[in-house]
C-alpha cells in the first residue's frame, strides 16, 4: 500500500515507466542491468519523454544515478517504514 505517500512523487506528465529489474547477484557488475534498461531509455529519448522509476533499495540509487536519473522524491513509507524512491531521467 503505497497512496498518497508515493503518488505525490509521481510524474504527472506522460513518462516511459521502468518496471521490475533484477540480475541475480552472482552476475552482478557484468553490465546486465544496463543492457536490459537501454531499449527502454533509447525509446523515451526518441519520444523526448522522461523516464521514471521507483525503487526500494538504496543500493539501486547510484546504478540509476548513473544512467541519468535524478531522486525527485524521498519518503519512508507508513506502515513498514521502508524507504522509498522516486527517480527521473530527463529525455536525451
Amino acid at each position: 500500500m503505497d497512496g498518497p505517500v508515493i503518488e505525490a512523487h509521481r510524474p504527472a506528465e506522460p513518462v516511459w515507466g521502468l518496471a521490475v529489474v533484477g540480475v541475480h547477484p552472482d552476475h552482478r557488475g557484468r553490465g546486465l542491468g544496463r543492457a536490459v534498461i537501454a531499449p527502454g531509455l533509447a525509446a523515451a529519448d526518441t519520444e523526448h519523454v522522461p523516464a521514471f522509476l521507483e525503487t526500494q533499495d538504496p543500493t539501486n540509487v547510484p546504478f540509476y544515478e548513473s544512467l541519468g536519473f535524478e531522486t525527485i522524491g524521498h519518503v519512508r513509507l507508513p506502515e513498514d517504514g521502508s524507504p522509498h524512491w522516486a527517480m527521473l531521467r530527463p529525455p536525451r
